[in-house]
């Protein structure tokens, strides 16, 4: 998993060639959508913090957090989560747990 950092280049999808940093500040729901659907995607909570202070108004949704913070889990314990089951699905199914 790779783990971006402010300075890190995109290398896929619409941004491909912008950094995070530059990203976070046009483009908040794409962080999101690489954090929910893109499995090779993590952000620290270093980096996160980051750009926290220099983008006041950036923020991730519950479920955007709840998939960094699995990823950060696998990352930290790449075993002990089940590698078949991609972080699609695992917010899938956590979003489903969800609904009353």
């Amino acid at each position: 998993m790779k783990q971006y950092c402010l300075n890190t280049k995109f290398n896929f999808g619409k941004h491909k060639s912008e950094t995070l940093e530059q990203v976070a500040k046009l483009d908040n729901l794409y962080i999101e959508w690489c954090l929910l659907y893109h499995d090779n995607f993590l952000i620290s909570d270093e980096v996160l913090n980051k750009i926290k202070k220099s983008i006041p108004d950036f923020s991730l949704s519950k479920l955007a957090e709840f998939a960094r913070q699995l990823k950060l889990k696998k990352n930290q314990y790449p075993s002990s989560i089940n590698n078949n089951l991609t972080w699609s699905n695992l917010v899938i199914l956590k979003a489903l747990t969800e609904i009353e």
